[in-house]
């Protein structure tokens, strides 16, 4: 599934710059492959097959289908305050490590 930064940003509820560093980020990586868009529609962005497999098997997520675009991603729901508070604390402790490996 290729994925819009802007679709995602809104069905996370983070600004689409950061999305677009974090992607960015999974890119450079090898974890993530871009599709260069232009104008207001944006890059799109899709998981590498093996990576995505390896998602799906450790974290116990469902591949359901159908596209995400900035349209669609509020229907999708919404994080509860607990699950955003998660995902900022995992954030964090991800930057953090990178920090520490780098220096």
């Amino acid at each position: 599934m290729i994925v819009p930064t802007a679709g995602l940003a809104t069905k996370l509820g983070f600004p689409t710059n950061t999305i677009r560093r974090w992607l960015e980020d999974l890119t450079a990586l090898g974890v993530a492959q871009r599709h260069r868009g232009s104008g207001p529609k944006g890059d799109s962005w899709k998981i590498i097959k093996k990576y995505r497999e390896i998602i799906t098997e450790f974290e116990d997520i469902v591949v359901e289908g159908g596209e995400l675009t900035g349209d669609n991603a509020e229907e999708a729901g919404n994080f509860s305050a607990e699950d955003r508070q998660q995902i900022n604390e995992d954030i964090r402790s991800v930057a953090q490590r990178k920090l520490d490996e780098e220096f």
